[in-house]
């Protein structure tokens, strides 16, 4: 897994404008037939959107929208009073993270990066998927992925269904105020590694097709 997941429990017609209103312009450039029609340049600012079930998902290529912006989810979720998660992994570093807020009201924090972190940043009661698939669990995020269906996403069925939409991400900021983040910082600053890891590398053999396709379905 090389991508963050943003699911809310409100549609895209109100998700998008939550989001430009709290700082985040997401701009709609094309619907997508499948993932597979998806750009295979990763480092483009882009997300793949889409609805299922009265949800609303985003696929976050750039890693940019889910993770490292607790402060501007939370804003979107006091402004839509929605479910709101942003997760995701970034399996090279050994990096997870999950930021549910359930309106108001935080529901669960949780980041780690094996590389980096000795202790994972944590908040909130841990959800009971997190028994058996604690969220820094597995190179395809099945610990992240058994979360989302703990809060009830389906979001393994939106991506073998669709439909598809392709957005770009054309600004991103959040709140002045930002606790959430600084909380993190200073975690981060308290229980930083003193020598850096490097876990070891998995070779999977998959053609480009395969690993695009792949990447965005979790296999």
């Amino acid at each position: 897994m090389h991508f963050g997941i943003v699911a809310a429990r409100v549609p895209l017609q109100t998700l998008l404008p939550a989001f430009r209103a709290e700082g985040a312009e997401l701009r709609p450039l094309q619907s997508l037939d499948s993932l597979d029609d998806a750009p295979e340049d990763r480092t483009l600012e882009y997300q793949i959107a889409g609805e299922r079930a009265g949800s609303s998902y985003l696929i976050d290529s750039s890693m940019l929208l889910s993770a490292g912006h607790s402060d501007l989810l939370a804003a979107v979720a006091r402004h839509t009073g929605a479910l709101l998660v942003g997760c995701g992994a970034e399996t090279v570093s050994g990096t997870f993270w999950f930021t549910a807020f359930a309106g108001p009201h935080p529901v669960r924090i949780f980041w780690m990066c094996r590389s980096d972190l000795a202790v994972p940043y944590t908040c909130g009661t841990p959800l009971p998927s997190e028994a058996a698939h604690p969220l820094d669990m597995g190179y395809d995020g099945d610990g992240i992925r058994a979360a989302l269906g703990e809060l009830g996403f389906d979001y393994d069925a939106w991506t073998a269904a669709g439909p598809f939409q392709l957005l770009s991400l054309d600004h991103i900021s959040g709140p002045a105020d930002q606790p959430f983040e600084a909380d993190l910082r200073d975690h981060h600053a308290r229980h930083k590694l003193s020598a850096p890891a490097h876990p070891a590398a998995t070779v999977v053999k998959r053609t480009l097709l395969q690993r695009i396709a792949d990447s965005f379905r979790g296999n």
